[in-house]
């Protein structure tokens, strides 16, 4: 056993000195704690999982697993939409309407990772599909990016009207109704115009708006 002497430079009038060192982290040690796998992607690796998938999908001849308990908690409706609580858990449900990446990239996103929309083409295929199966915070974050991503002009303005009114767009509906008003005399000279009059209802709000627009001006 090693004992302190008064001569020992850590002792002074009987005080121990202990000398104490810290280092701060660098920046990219810093990075790498933040970016650790969090409960969310660990939820999103289970979905490559097939050992623990109880349902899986033949999408268009792809074979896809998941979890029930994860797409109840996550997607209620979209279990409801295909009735999966009474499906044979050993026979793949056909899905035969939407293509395998983007049926892929709903699943993922059902299961957290946000990321896989935006590696796939952030069109009407997803909010078609996301709308069809009940994956309603999916087509909203779809919508959002389609309406980013698009240019809208005289030409295909009354297309993106209908096809928002369809499908309850609220976000899309609203970009195309501005811009419908506010360059209504271009799109009263497109060719595309006249298919505003399969809906009566678009052609009312156009109205209403123009109206609104005109007492306040």
């Amino acid at each position: 056993m090693n004992l302190m002497t008064s001569e020992d430079p850590h002792l002074f009038h009987g005080t121990l000195t202990i000398n104490l060192e810290m280092h701060a982290k660098s920046d990219s040690q810093i990075e790498a704690l933040i970016t650790e796998p969090q409960l969310h992607q660990v939820v999103v690796n289970i979905l490559s999982d097939e050992d623990t998938a109880d349902v899986s999908f033949d999408v268009k001849g792809q074979i896809m697993h998941a979890h029930l308990n994860i797409l109840k908690a996550m997607a209620p409706d979209f279990v409801r939409t295909l009735n999966l609580d009474e499906h044979d858990k050993t026979t793949p449900i056909p899905i035969g309407d939407v293509d395998p990446d983007i049926f892929q990239s709903m699943l993922k996103y059902i299961y957290g990772d946000t990321s896989s929309v935006k590696e796939t083409e952030c069109g009407r295929a997803v909010i078609d599909a996301a709308d069809k199966y009940g994956v309603d915070k999916l087509k909203m974050y779809a919508e959002k990016c389609y309406v980013d991503s698009i240019e809208l002009n005289p030409d295909n303005v009354a297309d993106m009207l209908l096809y928002a009114d369809g499908k309850s767009c609220s976000v899309l509906k609203k970009a195309a109704m501005d811009f419908a008003v506010a360059n209504m005399n271009d799109v009263l000279q497109s060719p595309s115009f006249s298919s505003l009059y399969q809906s009566e209802s678009i052609t009312r709000e156009i109205m209403g708006v123009m109206a609104k627009r005109q007492r306040t001006a």
